[in-house]
């Protein structure tokens, strides 16, 4: 009889959701039809309502899974305060229920659903959401060394032309370029040319297409700053005539990472570094004694923090990134422009870094988002954010930084699938994560507008036909 009754619900869903589709997406896009002459007369107006009304599709698409019991537990720092600034989100990458996860958790984030811009492979644009990904001004990527500086610099170019214009606020990309079945053993074969630890969580991230955001988006803000000044970034890049030291620290919002001007780091150092990420340190079996963040990350984090943690995991940014980024952080998470910042263009402030894990490992994917074919489940998505100064705007030193990044969350990984919880913010006894939550009542009245508009738009074509015959 349980079969019987999955097969039945599996079934009426996939109908139910083919006939959203039919209906919201056609929807959407004769009512950006019916608004174009503001892009004339008022484009902003036009594209804060094209953002509300891609909210109300990612929020129909968030409650595919919430309807079926697959709800999400976030760990880490609270990125609900950085709603309305400029940031780079990079998660992992395991497979299509990644995305679905992400546009379940972007629905609490005030109104940056509205302004997120997504980086997605080309196939994509050829999906039934392919359409709106267009409209919207998210960017598809094609895949293969052929082709990739060219599509690095047609990406750099399109944030350039759309970012500004549709005032974007996140951009969300996927840096390992595909899924982690899929690239783990090429991933584990070219680290091992270049003398990296084996991974089994993640793979070695692609550093294009962030490089062309910081390019697009960063580089100009600290250019005007720095036209023949040399001064330390913290973590990556000195920005100057000289630039090209990497720096041995870190900076993060998820609890109190330590953050230590050190001397550039040679390659050898590099790999040590790297290696002692994933040492073979006994980690705690169990989340009733968690340890501190630094603890289960620490292979470079040896000096006294400078990062001020709460609660909550957030920190307050560094006196010298209130001078390099224009931004200035507070306790709480807010960020205001500086003074010395007022004259900068704006540009990506912050650089949240998402880390997703599945219970026992087993990711999810699209199909069974649709059709409910496994018993409710919870997804863990944790967050760190670093302040975007502190990210190095060179190639290679990008490169490091971000593998820096992935190696942390190898480890981190491993902590969640031996103890079932991301590990406590230094200076916490426990990690306390928050539950997401959507509301019944907002879902079921954004289905009957819908409906509502689906039948109204075809009212008004189905006349305007009868009448031209």
């Amino acid at each position: 009889m349980g079969v019987v009754w999955r097969t039945i619900r599996a079934a009426f869903r996939f109908s139910f959701i083919v006939l959203n589709n039919a209906i919201t997406i056609p929807s959407y896009l004769l009512y950006l039809v019916l608004l174009l002459p503001l892009l004339l007369f008022a484009p902003d107006l036009f594209w804060v309502t094209e953002g509300v009304m891609f909210r109300w599709l990612l929020a129909m698409v968030a409650s595919w899974g919430w309807s079926a019991g697959y709800t999400v537990m976030e760990w880490g720092a609270d990125v609900s305060s950085l709603a309305d600034d400029e940031a780079l989100v990079m998660a992992n990458h395991q497979s299509t229920g990644d995305v679905c996860t992400l546009m379940m958790c972007l629905q609490d984030k005030g109104n940056v659903v509205r302004n997120v811009m997504w980086l997605m492979d080309y196939v994509f644009k050829y999906t039934n959401f392919g359409i709106v990904s267009i409209m919207h001004g998210d960017f598809f990527i094609k895949q293969g060394k052929a082709q990739r500086e060219q599509q690095v610099a047609k990406f750099e170019s399109h944030l350039s032309g759309v970012w500004h214009e549709r005032r974007r606020r996140w951009l969300v990309l996927f840096p390992e370029g595909g899924f982690l079945r899929k690239r783990l053993k090429i991933s584990q074969r070219y680290g091992e040319r270049r003398g990296l630890p084996t991974l089994h969580h993640v793979t070695l991230p692609r550093t294009g297409a962030i490089l062309a955001a910081l390019r697009a988006l960063v580089a100009p803000q600290r250019l005007e700053r720095s036209n023949s000044i040399t001064h330390d970034t913290g973590t990556g890049i000195v920005v100057g005539r000289n630039a090209t030291a990497l720096q041995k620290d870190s900076l993060s919002t998820s609890g109190g990472l330590a953050c230590k001007d050190q001397s550039a780091l040679h390659s050898d150092v590099f790999v040590d570094n790297f290696k002692s990420v994933i040492s073979t340190d006994r980690l705690p079996a169990t989340y009733q004694d968690p340890v501190p963040f630094k603890e289960v990350l620490k292979p470079f984090y040896d000096g006294e923090s400078l990062a001020v943690a709460t609660q909550r995991g957030r920190t307050e940014c560094r006196n010298e990134c209130t001078k390099k980024c224009g931004v200035k952080g507070c306790l709480n998470g807010q960020v205001a422009p500086s003074t010395e910042g007022k004259s900068l263009r704006r540009g990506l402030h912050w650089l949240i870094d998402v880390t997703i894990a599945y219970p026992g490992g087993k990711p999810m994917d699209i199909q069974t988002w649709v059709l409910a074919l496994q018993p409710p489940m919870m997804t863990h998505v944790h967050y760190r954010v670093f302040p975007m100064c502190e990210v190095p705007l060179e190639d290679e030193r990008l490169e490091d930084w971000i593998y820096q990044r992935f190696m942390e969350k190898e480890r981190l990984l491993e902590y969640f699938y031996r103890t079932g919880a991301f590990p406590a913010a230094d200076g916490e006894t426990n990690a306390v994560p928050r539950p997401m939550s959507l509301n019944n009542s907002w879902l079921v009245l954004l289905h009957l507008w819908a409906f509502a508009s689906g039948a109204a738009w075809f009212t008004v074509l189905y006349r305007a036909y009868s009448w031209f015959i």
